[in-house]
């Protein structure tokens, strides 16, 4: 059998996520807890796929697994064909030094554009009303070349799936995440998005709403290609991540149920959940989302360095979420 031929899955008996205790796992398991070891193989192969056929571009699909430490047949499961794993890696290849051409940090005053901006954020600030941005944004896509039909997506607040925002209602009204971060997305947990939006709607394209690193949202598109939507997606995050400011319309959608108040104190309080300063990259979050209300992380870039601040406030509710905001304004303030 080829390498590039569908396999069994069975065959690959005795890997290290599929033995007999894997096989009769009871049914109780929580569905996020399966999506997100899923998630987690999928990106672990996708990984291992970039780093292995960079030195070695024969590699067998049994190399690749074994560098990302997972099962034979979980490989299998994942890219039945060894062609499509290749293909994953490429694309994350892609993604990945499109990030580091465009949105690496630079010194003052050097950075300049040579081409014009598919939407003007300024123009659309002060044009469009901010309830009404998200509409504008699939409006601006639907006017682009192969571009037949595409929805926008926020992050749920916990991380574990996108919400539809705007667009026809033959898109998923919600659709699976795993690598979350609160409501952000970092660069690795775009891969297994690719994988699930694939099942559910062949042939679409994802393209991720990227602002400083990370992705506070999607564009998912029938008919086009992910180049054509990107400087859109880019521009369309940064104008959302303002406009919000003006507007509740965006925090709710990506609340899919109700939140306690001391969590929406919480949840106000903490800053982007990914970000990239110069030298480094930090992430946090506090878990769970929808309740508690009282830690907090904080962080600020100044000429004397990069400040980070943790917070474990004493207590629940109300009080503890009034204590924190009093503590972030001191740490702040000094």
């Amino acid at each position: 059998m080829t390498q590039d031929q569908p396999q069994d899955p069975a065959a690959g008996a005795g890997s290290r996520d599929d033995d007999a205790s894997g096989a009769t796992r009871s049914a109780a398991t929580p569905t996020r807890k399966r999506r997100s070891d899923a998630a987690l193989n999928y990106t672990r192969l996708v990984a291992a796929a970039m780093r292995v056929l960079r030195e070695q571009p024969d590699a067998s699909m049994e190399r690749i697994a074994q560098v990302a430490e997972v099962g034979r047949a979980t490989a299998y499961r994942h890219f039945p064909r060894r062609s499509d794993l290749v293909a994953a890696a490429a694309q994350q290849a892609r993604d990945d030094a499109e990030a580091n051409e465009r949105d690496v940090l630079r010194p003052a005053g050097e950075l300049a554009s040579t081409t014009p901006a598919v939407l003007d954020v300024a123009d659309v600030l002060n044009k469009v009303p901010p309830h009404l941005l998200g509409e504008q944004i699939v409006a601006e896509a639907q006017r682009l070349a192969g571009v037949s039909s595409v929805a926008l997506y926020a992050v749920d607040i916990d991380g574990s799936r996108l919400l539809r925002l705007h667009g026809p209602a033959d898109f998923p009204a919600e659709l699976p995440v795993s690598l979350g971060v609160g409501p952000e997305l970092p660069r690795s947990a775009i891969a297994s998005l690719r994988h699930v939006v694939g099942e559910q709607m062949p042939g679409a394209a994802v393209v991720p709403m990227y602002l400083r690193g990370r992705a506070t949202g999607a564009l998912i598109a029938v008919g086009a290609r992910e180049e054509t939507l990107q400087d859109l997606a880019r521009q369309g995050a940064a104008a959302l991540g303002l406009g919000g400011a003006y507007t509740d319309v965006y925090a709710m959608a990506a609340r899919r149920q109700r939140i306690s108040p001391a969590s929406e104190v919480q949840q106000n309080l903490l800053p982007p959940r990914v970000a990239r300063i110069g030298g480094a990259g930090l992430a946090g979050n506090v878990l769970p989302s929808y309740d508690v209300g009282g830690d907090w992380f904080d962080y600020a870039e100044n000429p004397d360095g990069a400040w980070i601040g943790l917070a474990d406030c004493v207590g629940t509710g109300p009080r503890a979420a009034g204590i924190a905001a009093v503590l972030l304004g001191a740490f702040r303030a000094a």
